[in-house]
Protein backbone atom coordinates (compact mmCIF):
# COMPACT_ATOMS: atom_id res chain seq x y z
CA UNK A 1 0.00 0.00 0.00
CA UNK A 2 2.78 2.44 0.84
CA UNK A 3 4.42 1.68 -2.51
CA UNK A 4 1.16 2.38 -4.33
CA UNK A 5 0.81 5.72 -2.56
CA UNK A 6 4.41 6.60 -3.39
CA UNK A 7 3.93 5.78 -7.06
CA UNK A 8 0.67 7.73 -7.25
CA UNK A 9 2.34 10.65 -5.48
CA UNK A 10 5.06 10.98 -8.09
CA UNK A 11 2.62 10.48 -10.97
CA UNK A 12 0.34 13.23 -9.68
CA UNK A 13 3.19 15.64 -9.06
CA UNK A 14 4.48 14.83 -12.54
CA UNK A 15 1.13 15.56 -14.16
CA UNK A 16 0.70 18.72 -12.11
CA UNK A 17 4.12 20.08 -13.02
CA UNK A 18 3.83 18.98 -16.67
CA UNK A 19 0.53 20.77 -17.27
CA UNK A 20 1.64 24.10 -15.80
CA UNK A 21 3.99 25.10 -18.70
CA UNK A 22 1.21 24.28 -21.18
CA UNK A 23 -0.87 27.07 -19.67
CA UNK A 24 1.64 29.56 -21.09
CA UNK A 25 1.70 28.25 -24.67
CA UNK A 26 -1.91 27.47 -25.58
CA UNK A 27 -3.81 29.90 -27.80
CA UNK A 28 -7.18 30.06 -26.02
CA UNK A 29 -8.10 31.09 -22.52
CA UNK A 30 -10.52 28.15 -22.16
CA UNK A 31 -7.74 25.63 -22.88
CA UNK A 32 -5.37 27.45 -20.54
CA UNK A 33 -7.99 27.42 -17.77
CA UNK A 34 -8.59 23.69 -18.29
CA UNK A 35 -4.87 22.97 -17.93
CA UNK A 36 -4.87 25.25 -14.88
CA UNK A 37 -7.75 23.33 -13.25
CA UNK A 38 -6.10 19.96 -13.92
CA UNK A 39 -2.71 21.12 -12.69
CA UNK A 40 -4.03 22.65 -9.46
CA UNK A 41 -6.26 19.64 -8.71
CA UNK A 42 -3.38 17.22 -9.24
CA UNK A 43 -1.09 19.38 -7.13
CA UNK A 44 -3.55 19.43 -4.23
CA UNK A 45 -4.18 15.69 -4.57
CA UNK A 46 -0.44 15.02 -4.52
CA UNK A 47 -0.07 17.02 -1.30
CA UNK A 48 -2.94 15.07 0.25
CA UNK A 49 -1.35 11.77 -0.83
CA UNK A 50 1.93 12.87 0.76
CA UNK A 51 0.11 13.49 4.06
CA UNK A 52 -1.51 10.04 4.00
CA UNK A 53 1.68 8.39 2.79
CA UNK A 54 3.68 9.28 5.88
CA UNK A 55 1.02 7.57 7.99
CA UNK A 56 1.72 4.19 6.39
CA UNK A 57 5.23 4.17 4.91
CA UNK A 58 7.09 2.72 7.93
CA UNK A 59 4.73 -0.26 8.05
CA UNK A 60 3.13 -2.69 5.65
CA UNK A 61 -0.41 -1.32 5.60
CA UNK A 62 -1.83 -4.40 3.92
CA UNK A 63 -0.56 -6.68 6.69
CA UNK A 64 -0.92 -4.88 9.98
CA UNK A 65 -4.05 -2.77 9.52
CA UNK A 66 -7.38 -4.18 10.64
CA UNK A 67 -10.24 -4.25 8.08
CA UNK A 68 -12.09 -1.51 9.97
CA UNK A 69 -9.00 0.73 10.02
CA UNK A 70 -8.39 0.08 6.32
CA UNK A 71 -11.93 1.17 5.45
CA UNK A 72 -11.67 4.25 7.65
CA UNK A 73 -8.28 5.20 6.18
CA UNK A 74 -9.28 4.73 2.54
CA UNK A 75 -12.71 6.29 3.06
CA UNK A 76 -11.17 9.38 4.63
CA UNK A 77 -8.68 9.68 1.78
CA UNK A 78 -11.41 9.38 -0.87
CA UNK A 79 -13.61 12.03 0.75
CA UNK A 80 -10.73 14.48 1.21
CA UNK A 81 -9.44 13.78 -2.32
CA UNK A 82 -12.87 14.52 -3.78
CA UNK A 83 -13.00 17.81 -1.86
CA UNK A 84 -9.49 18.80 -3.00
CA UNK A 85 -10.25 18.03 -6.66
CA UNK A 86 -13.59 19.84 -6.55
CA UNK A 87 -12.06 22.93 -4.99
CA UNK A 88 -9.17 22.90 -7.49
CA UNK A 89 -11.57 22.69 -10.44
CA UNK A 90 -13.54 25.64 -9.07
CA UNK A 91 -10.57 27.86 -8.23
CA UNK A 92 -8.35 27.09 -11.22
CA UNK A 93 -8.42 29.80 -13.87
CA UNK A 94 -5.95 31.31 -16.34
CA UNK A 95 -5.62 34.99 -17.34
CA UNK A 96 -3.76 36.64 -20.24
CA UNK A 97 -0.35 38.20 -19.62
CA UNK A 98 1.25 41.28 -21.20
CA UNK A 99 2.86 39.27 -24.01
CA UNK A 100 -0.44 37.66 -25.05
CA UNK A 101 0.14 34.28 -23.37
CA UNK A 102 -1.73 32.91 -20.38
CA UNK A 103 -0.74 32.18 -16.81
CA UNK A 104 -2.23 31.28 -13.42
CA UNK A 105 -4.50 33.96 -12.05
CA UNK A 106 -4.05 35.35 -8.54
CA UNK A 107 -6.53 32.97 -6.87
CA UNK A 108 -4.87 29.93 -8.42
CA UNK A 109 -1.43 30.99 -7.23
CA UNK A 110 -2.74 31.74 -3.74
CA UNK A 111 -4.41 28.33 -3.63
CA UNK A 112 -1.19 26.50 -4.52
CA UNK A 113 0.88 28.52 -2.03
CA UNK A 114 -1.69 28.08 0.75
CA UNK A 115 -2.04 24.36 0.10
CA UNK A 116 1.72 23.86 0.20
CA UNK A 117 2.06 26.05 3.31
CA UNK A 118 -0.55 23.94 5.11
CA UNK A 119 0.16 20.40 3.93
CA UNK A 120 3.96 20.35 4.11
CA UNK A 121 4.21 21.47 7.77
CA UNK A 122 1.16 19.38 8.70
CA UNK A 123 2.74 16.31 7.14
CA UNK A 124 5.99 16.95 9.00
CA UNK A 125 4.15 17.30 12.31
CA UNK A 126 2.06 14.16 11.75
CA UNK A 127 5.17 12.25 10.74
CA UNK A 128 6.98 13.24 13.94
CA UNK A 129 4.03 12.62 16.26
CA UNK A 130 3.27 9.22 14.75
CA UNK A 131 6.78 7.76 14.76
CA UNK A 132 8.79 9.57 17.42
CA UNK A 133 8.62 6.49 19.69
CA UNK A 134 9.53 3.88 17.06
CA UNK A 135 13.30 3.61 17.03
CA UNK A 136 13.96 2.47 13.44
CA UNK A 137 11.68 5.16 12.00
CA UNK A 138 12.95 8.20 13.89
CA UNK A 139 15.89 8.94 11.57
CA UNK A 140 13.77 8.56 8.44
CA UNK A 141 11.03 10.64 10.03
CA UNK A 142 13.37 13.56 10.67
CA UNK A 143 14.74 13.41 7.14
CA UNK A 144 11.24 13.33 5.64
CA UNK A 145 10.24 16.35 7.72
CA UNK A 146 13.38 18.28 6.74
CA UNK A 147 12.88 17.43 3.07
CA UNK A 148 9.29 18.63 3.08
CA UNK A 149 10.20 21.88 4.80
CA UNK A 150 12.98 22.38 2.24
CA UNK A 151 10.48 21.85 -0.57
CA UNK A 152 8.09 24.38 0.95
CA UNK A 153 10.92 26.89 1.38
CA UNK A 154 11.92 26.54 -2.26
CA UNK A 155 8.32 26.94 -3.35
CA UNK A 156 7.86 30.15 -1.35
CA UNK A 157 11.18 31.63 -2.57
CA UNK A 158 10.28 30.88 -6.18
CA UNK A 159 6.94 32.64 -5.90
CA UNK A 160 8.27 35.51 -3.80
CA UNK A 161 10.98 36.37 -6.35
CA UNK A 162 8.37 36.77 -9.08
CA UNK A 163 9.91 34.21 -11.42
CA UNK A 164 8.54 34.13 -14.97
CA UNK A 165 6.48 31.28 -16.45
CA UNK A 166 9.44 30.37 -18.62
CA UNK A 167 11.43 29.62 -15.45
CA UNK A 168 8.97 26.97 -14.32
CA UNK A 169 11.48 24.17 -14.91
CA UNK A 170 13.34 25.40 -11.82
CA UNK A 171 10.15 24.75 -9.88
CA UNK A 172 10.06 21.24 -11.35
CA UNK A 173 13.59 20.55 -10.12
CA UNK A 174 12.99 22.15 -6.74
CA UNK A 175 9.96 19.98 -6.00
CA UNK A 176 10.88 16.68 -7.66
CA UNK A 177 14.40 16.48 -6.16
CA UNK A 178 13.28 16.54 -2.50
CA UNK A 179 10.41 14.18 -3.29
CA UNK A 180 12.94 11.77 -4.77
CA UNK A 181 14.67 11.76 -1.37
CA UNK A 182 11.35 10.95 0.30
CA UNK A 183 10.80 8.14 -2.18
CA UNK A 184 14.23 6.73 -1.37
CA UNK A 185 13.46 6.81 2.35
CA UNK A 186 10.14 5.08 1.77
CA UNK A 187 11.87 2.24 -0.04
CA UNK A 188 14.88 1.84 2.28
CA UNK A 189 13.94 2.97 5.79
CA UNK A 190 10.77 1.11 6.53
CA UNK A 191 10.37 -0.30 10.00
CA UNK A 192 11.24 -3.97 10.18
CA UNK A 193 8.31 -5.89 11.57
CA UNK A 194 9.11 -8.66 14.02
CA UNK A 195 10.63 -11.71 12.38
CA UNK A 196 10.07 -15.10 14.07
CA UNK A 197 13.31 -16.71 15.25
CA UNK A 198 13.99 -20.07 16.83
CA UNK A 199 15.51 -20.05 20.27
CA UNK A 200 18.80 -21.90 20.80
CA UNK A 201 18.04 -25.47 21.84
CA UNK A 202 19.78 -26.05 25.17
CA UNK A 203 18.55 -29.54 25.86
CA UNK A 204 17.76 -32.57 23.76
CA UNK A 205 14.88 -33.49 26.05
CA UNK A 206 11.26 -32.91 25.18
CA UNK A 207 9.37 -30.05 26.77
CA UNK A 208 7.65 -30.89 30.04
CA UNK A 209 4.68 -28.71 29.08
CA UNK A 210 2.17 -29.04 26.27
CA UNK A 211 0.17 -26.01 25.15
CA UNK A 212 -2.55 -26.92 22.68
CA UNK A 213 -2.74 -25.15 19.34
CA UNK A 214 -5.25 -22.34 19.02
CA UNK A 215 -5.56 -21.94 22.80
CA UNK A 216 -5.09 -18.93 25.08
CA UNK A 217 -3.76 -19.59 28.58
CA UNK A 218 -4.35 -17.06 31.36
CA UNK A 219 -1.75 -17.57 34.09
CA UNK A 220 -2.85 -15.90 37.31
CA UNK A 221 0.16 -15.14 39.48
CA UNK A 222 1.47 -12.21 41.50
CA UNK A 223 4.90 -12.42 39.83
CA UNK A 224 5.28 -13.75 36.26
CA UNK A 225 7.91 -16.35 37.18
CA UNK A 226 5.88 -19.42 36.23
CA UNK A 227 4.86 -17.90 32.88
CA UNK A 228 8.44 -17.18 31.86
CA UNK A 229 9.62 -20.59 33.07
CA UNK A 230 6.89 -22.26 31.02
CA UNK A 231 7.67 -20.09 28.00
CA UNK A 232 11.44 -20.65 28.04
CA UNK A 233 10.99 -24.38 28.61
CA UNK A 234 8.87 -24.66 25.48
CA UNK A 235 11.27 -22.59 23.39
CA UNK A 236 14.53 -24.27 24.39
CA UNK A 237 13.35 -27.89 24.35
CA UNK A 238 12.09 -30.24 21.71
CA UNK A 239 8.34 -30.30 21.07
CA UNK A 240 6.48 -32.73 23.38
CA UNK A 241 5.07 -34.48 20.29
CA UNK A 242 8.48 -34.86 18.63
CA UNK A 243 8.76 -38.22 16.89
CA UNK A 244 12.49 -37.86 16.29
CA UNK A 245 13.79 -39.53 19.42
CA UNK A 246 17.20 -39.85 17.77
CA UNK A 247 17.53 -36.08 17.32
CA UNK A 248 20.68 -34.55 18.74
CA UNK A 249 21.54 -31.24 20.34
CA UNK A 250 23.02 -29.32 17.41
CA UNK A 251 22.03 -25.69 17.07
CA UNK A 252 23.87 -22.39 17.18
CA UNK A 253 23.44 -18.87 15.92
CA UNK A 254 25.31 -19.76 12.72
CA UNK A 255 23.70 -23.11 12.02
CA UNK A 256 22.38 -21.99 8.62
CA UNK A 257 25.58 -23.26 6.97
CA UNK A 258 25.32 -26.71 8.53
CA UNK A 259 24.83 -29.53 6.00
CA UNK A 260 23.86 -32.21 8.55
CA UNK A 261 20.23 -33.38 8.59
CA UNK A 262 18.11 -31.72 11.25
CA UNK A 263 15.12 -33.73 12.52
CA UNK A 264 13.45 -30.58 13.86
CA UNK A 265 13.58 -28.86 10.47
CA UNK A 266 12.13 -31.97 8.84
CA UNK A 267 9.31 -32.27 11.37
CA UNK A 268 6.02 -33.56 9.94
CA UNK A 269 3.85 -32.07 12.69
CA UNK A 270 4.94 -28.43 12.51
CA UNK A 271 6.49 -26.12 9.95
CA UNK A 272 9.39 -25.43 12.30
CA UNK A 273 10.42 -25.51 15.92
CA UNK A 274 8.54 -23.29 18.33
CA UNK A 275 9.14 -19.58 17.73
CA UNK A 276 8.32 -17.14 20.50
CA UNK A 277 7.57 -13.49 21.12
CA UNK A 278 7.66 -11.76 24.52
CA UNK A 279 5.71 -8.62 25.42
CA UNK A 280 6.73 -7.55 28.90
CA UNK A 281 6.88 -4.71 31.39
CA UNK A 282 10.26 -5.94 32.66
CA UNK A 283 13.43 -4.77 30.96
CA UNK A 284 14.44 -7.15 28.12
CA UNK A 285 17.99 -7.64 29.46
CA UNK A 286 16.62 -8.98 32.74
CA UNK A 287 14.37 -11.42 30.89
CA UNK A 288 17.21 -12.72 28.73
CA UNK A 289 19.54 -13.19 31.70
CA UNK A 290 17.03 -14.76 34.08
CA UNK A 291 15.47 -17.20 31.61
CA UNK A 292 18.29 -17.74 29.06
CA UNK A 293 16.33 -16.23 26.20
CA UNK A 294 18.75 -15.23 23.43
CA UNK A 295 17.26 -14.90 19.95
CA UNK A 296 13.56 -14.55 20.77
CA UNK A 297 12.31 -10.98 20.15
CA UNK A 298 11.32 -9.13 23.32
CA UNK A 299 9.04 -6.07 23.20
CA UNK A 300 9.36 -3.76 26.19
CA UNK A 301 6.20 -1.93 27.25
CA UNK A 302 7.56 1.53 27.87
CA UNK A 303 6.75 5.13 26.97
CA UNK A 304 10.49 5.78 26.56
CA UNK A 305 11.51 5.86 22.87
CA UNK A 306 13.85 3.08 21.84
CA UNK A 307 14.39 0.08 19.64
CA UNK A 308 11.87 -2.70 20.39
CA UNK A 309 10.02 -0.42 22.80
CA UNK A 310 6.25 -0.18 22.60
CA UNK A 311 4.21 2.67 24.03
CA UNK A 312 1.39 1.06 26.06
CA UNK A 313 -1.01 3.72 24.79
CA UNK A 314 -0.53 2.39 21.24
CA UNK A 315 -2.48 -0.76 21.93
CA UNK A 316 -3.71 -1.14 18.35
CA UNK A 317 -0.14 -1.15 17.04
CA UNK A 318 0.85 -3.77 19.61
CA UNK A 319 -2.11 -5.89 18.51
CA UNK A 320 -1.09 -5.60 14.86
CA UNK A 321 2.49 -6.61 15.66
CA UNK A 322 1.33 -9.69 17.56
CA UNK A 323 -1.05 -10.68 14.77
CA UNK A 324 1.67 -10.18 12.16
CA UNK A 325 4.10 -12.31 14.16
CA UNK A 326 1.58 -15.14 14.47
CA UNK A 327 0.90 -15.05 10.73
CA UNK A 328 4.61 -15.35 9.92
CA UNK A 329 5.39 -18.00 12.51
CA UNK A 330 4.69 -21.60 11.64
CA UNK A 331 4.67 -22.72 15.26
CA UNK A 332 4.28 -19.58 17.33
CA UNK A 333 3.81 -18.92 21.01
CA UNK A 334 3.40 -15.43 22.49
CA UNK A 335 3.84 -14.43 26.11
CA UNK A 336 2.20 -11.17 27.20
CA UNK A 337 3.17 -9.92 30.66
CA UNK A 338 2.20 -6.47 31.89
CA UNK A 339 -1.57 -6.41 31.54
CA UNK A 340 -1.75 -4.22 34.63
CA UNK A 341 0.49 -1.63 32.94
CA UNK A 342 -1.66 -1.69 29.80
CA UNK A 343 -4.64 -0.88 32.00
CA UNK A 344 -2.95 2.31 33.21
CA UNK A 345 -2.75 3.68 29.65
CA UNK A 346 -6.05 2.26 28.34
CA UNK A 347 -9.48 1.58 29.75
CA UNK A 348 -10.55 -2.00 30.40
CA UNK A 349 -12.93 -2.37 27.40
CA UNK A 350 -10.10 -1.39 25.06
CA UNK A 351 -7.71 -3.88 26.67
CA UNK A 352 -10.38 -6.61 26.51
CA UNK A 353 -10.94 -5.95 22.81
CA UNK A 354 -7.21 -6.27 22.26
CA UNK A 355 -7.15 -9.60 24.11
CA UNK A 356 -10.05 -10.80 21.95
CA UNK A 357 -8.11 -9.87 18.81
CA UNK A 358 -5.05 -11.68 20.11
CA UNK A 359 -7.21 -14.73 20.74
CA UNK A 360 -8.68 -14.61 17.24
CA UNK A 361 -5.20 -14.38 15.71
CA UNK A 362 -4.06 -17.34 17.83
CA UNK A 363 -6.98 -19.49 16.70
CA UNK A 364 -6.63 -18.45 13.05
CA UNK A 365 -2.93 -19.38 12.98
CA UNK A 366 -3.02 -22.48 15.24
CA UNK A 367 -0.67 -20.74 17.64
CA UNK A 368 -0.59 -20.35 21.43
CA UNK A 369 -0.85 -17.35 23.71
CA UNK A 370 0.13 -17.07 27.37
CA UNK A 371 -1.21 -14.07 29.28
CA UNK A 372 0.33 -13.50 32.69
CA UNK A 373 -1.62 -11.26 35.04
CA UNK A 374 -2.01 -10.48 38.71
CA UNK A 375 -5.66 -11.20 39.64
CA UNK A 376 -5.47 -8.65 42.45
CA UNK A 377 -5.31 -5.84 39.86
CA UNK A 378 -8.74 -6.69 38.41
CA UNK A 379 -12.19 -6.85 39.92
CA UNK A 380 -14.27 -10.02 39.67
CA UNK A 381 -16.22 -8.93 36.59
CA UNK A 382 -13.12 -7.91 34.67
CA UNK A 383 -11.33 -11.12 35.58
CA UNK A 384 -14.32 -13.20 34.52
CA UNK A 385 -14.39 -11.50 31.10
CA UNK A 386 -10.68 -12.18 30.57
CA UNK A 387 -11.02 -15.83 31.68
CA UNK A 388 -14.05 -16.51 29.51
CA UNK A 389 -13.37 -19.11 26.78
CA UNK A 390 -9.72 -19.30 27.84
CA UNK A 391 -7.66 -21.80 29.80
CA UNK A 392 -6.91 -20.61 33.34
CA UNK A 393 -3.69 -21.74 35.01
CA UNK A 394 -2.98 -21.04 38.66
CA UNK A 395 0.57 -22.05 39.66
CA UNK A 396 -0.65 -22.56 43.23
CA UNK A 397 -3.31 -25.00 42.06
CA UNK A 398 -1.73 -28.36 41.28
CA UNK A 399 -4.72 -29.54 39.26
CA UNK A 400 -4.61 -26.59 36.85
CA UNK A 401 -0.86 -26.99 36.31
CA UNK A 402 -1.20 -30.72 35.65
CA UNK A 403 -3.49 -29.99 32.71
CA UNK A 404 -0.54 -28.56 30.76
CA UNK A 405 2.05 -31.12 31.90
CA UNK A 406 2.97 -33.68 29.27
CA UNK A 407 2.82 -36.63 31.70
CA UNK A 408 -0.68 -35.69 32.76
CA UNK A 409 -2.07 -34.95 29.30
CA UNK A 410 -0.83 -38.13 27.57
Amino acid sequence: MALYFAMSLFLMFGFALAFVPLINVVGAVDSASLFCKISISMFGLALLSLLFLVLVFPYDFAIIASPLRKRFFLGSFILMAAAVILFGMIVGRAVPTDDGSFWLDGNSQVYMITAAAIFFPATSIVDYLAYRTTGPARGASRMVAATMILTLTFFVIYVATGSLPSDWYWMDIGIIAPLAIIGYLIMTDRVDLIQPKREIMTTGAKSAYRLLEGRVYVVEEEKPHFSFTLFSEILRSRCPDCANDESFLCESLECSQCALPCPCKECDLYEDRTQGLVVTRRHPSEIRIDYLIQTTPVIWLSSIPGKDNMDPAKLSLLTDMIANFLEKSGNGVVLVEGMEYLMTANDFPKVLRAVDRWSEAVMANSARLVISLDPRAFDQKELALIERNREVVNPGDKASVERILVESST
